[in-house]
């Protein structure tokens, strides 16, 4: 069913946080026109995943092969809509965000803007 369609995931290449060091990860995504939206839902942990670290220290990240600088999303009322739309794009991101209110979380959403 359509219920069940899961976000397209793809490998991200970064610096560590603390390292410099290349981290790998398998991340969920969707397209904003060219931009690339990511959501550090974390499975709705208390705490944020280490590539939301990795990119908030190092932002340059490459995403199935393309070049990207991220930044995360602070204006509210795109926070909202990309959040609408993550949750089109998987219905888990909706339990995540209610799990994650209760510990006091907030899910940063990172906008990947192609390099260059």
């Amino acid at each position: 069913s359509w219920g069940s369609l899961v976000a397209p995931s793809a490998i991200l290449t970064m610096s560590g946080a603390k390292t410099g060091e290349t981290r790998e990860t398998q991340v969920a995504y969707f397209h904003q026109d060219r931009d690339v939206i990511l959501v550090a839902s974390n499975f709705g942990s208390d705490r944020n995943p280490q590539w939301y670290h990795n990119l908030k220290t190092n932002p340059d990240c490459v995403l199935g092969g393309e070049s990207f600088r991220a930044t995360e999303v602070s204006d509210a009322a795109e926070y909202e809509r990309l959040f609408r739309l993550a949750e089109r794009s998987y219905g888990g991101y909706r339990d995540y965000r209610e799990q994650t209110a209760d510990e006091g979380r907030r899910i940063p959403i990172f906008r990947l803007r192609p390099a260059g």
